[in-house]
């Protein structure tokens, strides 16, 4: 929580801010999609190659954030995020998950610009957030995936669904169209509560984004 408060102290402070660096730009508004790698919990053996089973999950993802500059190379910022994920285990028989995660973003962003075009940052902050739309599959005889239908009943903590995930990233930005950005940015989560979910996935993420940023 330590994290979630010091974001939250930048983004008041951020409200009430006045810099004096010029006629700078002060908003930004960046949309950004990403891939993320999930990690499987696999603490058994399973026994040969399983038509369905996740073996590298990965999921899509969008968000859209608005950042308050601070000064010209440091902004805060808060928006909303979406991120489909998958996961699969076997701990308690063989399975498959398929979720949804909606969140807010609550960031810190530093860094620094270079030949007047390229911009190199860092970011850091809290990604605050539900785990929703749960499926979970199990294989028949034939190997064909089939839906639970008392999900609820096998999954007794199934509730447990809030997460509050760390965030860090470093990216690397070019200046187009009037100061506006374009962004590659590789980053990592961590989650730092546990959901009933991380029975069968590792709470580290990563993976990779691709944004852009108007500035107004």
């Amino acid at each position: 929580m330590k994290q979630v408060k010091i974001v939250v102290f930048f983004l008041l402070f951020s409200s009430f801010s006045n810099y004096n660096w010029g006629q700078g730009t002060k908003n930004i508004f960046e949309i950004g999609f990403n891939a993320t790698r999930f990690s499987n919990v696999e603490l058994y053996t399973l026994y040969g190659p399983h038509e369905g089973y996740y073996k590298h999950p990965t999921g899509s993802g969008i968000e859209a954030i608005y950042y308050r500059c601070l000064t010209p190379n440091t902004r805060v910022g808060a928006g909303l995020s979406w991120q489909n994920g998958r996961v699969a285990s076997y701990l308690s028989g063989l399975r498959r998950f398929k979720f949804d995660e909606v969140a807010v973003p609550l960031v810190f962003q530093t860094g620094f610009t270079f030949c007047r075009k390229y911009r190199f940052f860092f970011t850091t902050g809290a990604v605050v957030g539900d785990v929703i739309h749960i499926r979970a599959e199990s294989p028949d005889k034939n190997e064909s995936w089939h839906v639970y239908n008392d999900f609820d009943f096998i999954e007794k903590n199934s509730g447990d669904t809030f997460f509050i995930d760390y965030y860090l990233d470093a990216g690397f930005s070019r200046i187009v169209f009037k100061q506006n950005e374009i962004s590659i940015v590789p980053f990592i989560k961590n989650r730092i509560n546990t959901t009933w979910l991380n029975l069968h996935e590792k709470k580290f993420m990563y993976g990779i984004k691709l944004t852009y940023s108007i500035k107004f």
